[in-house]
């Protein structure tokens, strides 16, 4: 921003008002229209996608996650797991919570690939155990 203020008082103050109109109303068309411009160009393969799968914890679950990952050719670069919380209370009465009542943990996930986010979603919440799946902005709460 300075560069181009700097610009344009030189070409004003060198008796170029034309030039210094056209570099202003330049600047502005290029902020305005770039970032439409991005929005609407195809996704690289190397952007990363956040994902967050919720599912209950202690069965072996979000190996199967990442195993359908890899098989749907897509890159996971990180995950983050939050800390397990209990959905109920109460046991089966053998000492161990009912599959209703089992903890259930939440794992963000960023993934890189290309083919289609809708149908590993799909695949991710046919997952026996699967909760919900979440895609798009995973910083906003969900039910």
């Amino acid at each position: 921003m300075v560069w181009l203020t700097a610009a344009v008082d030189m070409a004003c103050g060198a008796g170029l008002p034309v030039l210094a109109l056209f570099v202003t109303v330049l600047h502005f068309v290029i902020v305005f229209a770039f970032p439409y411009v991005v929005e609407r160009l195809p996704k690289s393969r190397w952007t990363p996608l956040p994902l967050q799968v919720t599912y209950e914890d202690g069965r072996g679950i979000l190996r199967d996650v990442l195993v359908i990952c890899t098989q749907q050719d897509f890159a996971v670069t990180i995950a983050r797991r939050s800390a397990a919380r209990q959905r109920f209370g109460g046991t089966n009465g053998i000492g161990e919570p009912p599959a209703a009542q089992r903890p259930v943990v939440t794992v963000n996930v960023e993934i890189q690939g290309t083919r289609s986010v809708a149908k590993l979603v799909v695949k991710w919440a046919k997952i026996n155990g699967v909760v919900s799946v979440n895609a798009g902005d995973v910083n906003v709460p969900s039910d």
